[in-house]
């Protein structure tokens, strides 16, 4: 899924990435022994993590869903998204995103 949504032109218009770009980047960062599966154990509908208010837009929706189970794992959320609206998602601080 992740290759069809950053590979996607409405995804970030002014960085357009081919899906054979994103695999190769994916394989790469998940090929690396510094990072951890996390299993999907957040809920968007868990206000005491997510202030579902603040998200302005649904695309804004997986980003804040993903920077909270980065937050609840005390890691960091990596990202080609340079518009993370980081406010939605309590207790985030502005080291756990990272824009490549």
């Amino acid at each position: 899924m992740v290759v069809r949504i950053l590979s996607h032109p409405a995804y970030n218009p002014r960085r357009l990435l081919q899906p054979h770009t994103v695999a190769s980047l994916l394989k790469h960062f998940s090929s690396a022994t510094d990072h951890a599966f996390w299993p999907d154990s957040v809920s968007i509908l868990d206000h005491t993590k997510i202030d579902l208010r603040k998200i302005l837009v649904p695309k804004q929706i997986t980003d804040a869903y993903l920077l909270a189970l980065a937050v609840t794992k005390n890691g960091r959320f990596i990202t080609f998204d340079e518009s993370i609206y980081r406010s939605s998602v309590h207790g985030a601080t502005t080291d756990q995103v990272h824009v490549i």
